[in-house]
């Protein structure tokens, strides 16, 4: 067998350290050639048999496929090429992990005629992860700047950490002396998801220390790492969590000197192992939030709707709109909204469905 030249040592070393892998594409036969580090960073063993665009386009993320479909069918045709590709998406690998990645590229012409499209594609995962956490201290700065109240300022902090790491629900327990365990005080959910059952079982739940991840966070002050909810005996609620498609879980404790404060909880519906820089993040934010919320110890008894608030929710459970249930009560459609406005904050949910579900199901309203 032939020794691999002195040129080819260099630019595999390059690819290995760069974490990037090379990629050409025939514009005239479709054909397509992959480097070795680049099966690689796919998950993949370097084979014999070229992988097709089509098995490549398979192991991308089905959110971002389509973006990558159309794109790269864009080239195929003369009169819609571009000059160069320069795109963001994620993978899942055969191993199961999920990746981020970056892929660059640009048209190769002959004659003027364009002949192949050639690129690299490149692992950015740590990369997002570091602005992710950037993100996460930013979000967390913020909400304490702006807290106002528990009710609100819980809500707008689980939502800024979820979004700013990629999560899509979060919860955040606090110790009640009443259960003597952790209950959910607040839930927060991308809005273009239906939580279900899912929160309301959260909500009804009450943990021990060294019970659930809340519980867990809670008694070893530590971040605790879920990367499989089905398989993990000690998560709950597991099987509403597996029901409504939720892969993996997060939940780290909010620390006040040695004692803990809180434990936010976030879950994801992709397969997750958080680094152990991010892990090193978490403990930051919450000995951050711990010691914000050990000076607002205040604000932390539960807040109880008024005789307004409960008659206008019962309204609303009723299927009246906002106009409404103004016109009933002969109030303005500005004073119904700020009740809902307080409902949502006394709850500790961002609309209004979530507040009538809560509502109904822990008896506020028959």
């Amino acid at each position: 067998m032939r020794a691999p030249s002195r040129c080819a040592r260099r630019l595999r070393a390059v690819e290995e350290l760069g974490l990037l892998g090379s990629w050409e594409l025939d514009l005239r036969s479709r054909e397509s050639t992959w480097s070795n580090e680049l099966y690689r960073l796919l998950g993949l063993e370097p084979s014999a048999v070229e992988l097709s665009l089509r098995d490549v386009l398979e192991l991308v993320h089905p959110d971002d496929r389509p973006r990558l479909e159309a794109l790269m069918s864009s080239f195929m045709t003369e009169a819609s090429l571009h000059d160069g590709i320069d795109l963001g998406y994620r993978i899942a690998r055969a191993d199961g992990a999920a990746r981020e990645m970056r892929i660059l590229g640009r048209v190769e012409r002959e004659a003027g005629e364009a002949v192949r499209l050639v690129g690299i594609v490149q692992d950015v995962t740590a990369q997002r992860l570091t602005e992710r956490e950037l993100y996460a201290h930013y979000g967390i700065n913020r909400s304490l700047r702006e807290w106002e109240s528990f009710e609100e300022g819980a809500v707008s902090l689980l939502r800024r950490v979820a979004t700013s790491l990629d999560y899509e629900l979060a919860s955040f327990w606090l110790w009640s002396d009443e259960q003597a365990g952790l209950a959910c005080r607040a839930f927060w959910h991308a809005p273009y998801l239906d939580p279900g059952d899912f929160e309301f079982v959260k909500r009804a739940m009450i943990f021990r220390p060294g019970e659930g991840n809340p519980g867990r966070a809670w008694q070893t002050l530590a971040p605790v790492v879920t990367p499989d909810i089905a398989r993990d005996p000690q998560f709950a609620p597991r099987a509403k969590a597996v029901e409504l498609g939720l892969r993996s879980a997060l939940a780290f404790p909010a620390v006040a000197g040695a004692d803990p404060v809180a434990v936010v909880s976030l879950y994801s519906f992709e397969s997750r192992s958080p680094s152990p820089s991010l892990l090193r993040t978490l403990m930051s934010i919450g000995e951050e939030l711990g010691e914000f919320l050990n000076r607002h110890r205040g604000q932390f008894e539960p807040r109880r709707l008024s005789g307004r608030e409960l008659e206008i929710l019962r309204l609303a459970s009723e299927g009246l709109t906002g106009p409404e249930i103004a016109e009933l009560l002969v109030l303005s459609p500005w004073t119904v909204k700020t009740h809902f406005e307080n409902v949502y904050e006394k709850l500790g949910v961002s609309d209004r469905g979530a507040a009538i579900a809560l509502a109904v199901r822990t008896g506020l309203i028959p």
